[in-house]
């Protein structure tokens, strides 16, 4: 091989190997920022299950309320009708 083609295949090596070196360093932010989101994902996600959470509790607690409401309902009619047939006696 002559000296201009070892220069040359030299000259390609260097600039490959400068490439690579961009290219790691650019892994390790693309890492870092896929750890950043894995963070974020999580962090979203404890919180969604949070916020289900307490959906469940404030629906639990308007369901007791409505139960509530329609006995009181049930007893005030039940107590109305024996009232009307007590006078009715």
């Amino acid at each position: 091989m002559n000296k201009r083609a070892k220069e040359s295949l030299n000259e390609k090596c260097n600039r490959l190997e400068a490439e690579i070196k961009i290219l790691k360093r650019k892994n390790v932010r693309l890492d870092k920022q896929i750890a950043l989101l894995r963070e974020q994902k999580l962090r979203a996600g404890n919180k969604n299950l949070a916020l289900q959470k307490e959906l469940f509790t404030i629906k639990s607690k308007q369901t007791r309320r409505i139960e509530d409401i329609i006995a009181e309902s049930d007893e005030e009619s039940a107590g109305g009708i024996n009232k009307s047939s007590d006078k009715d006696s």
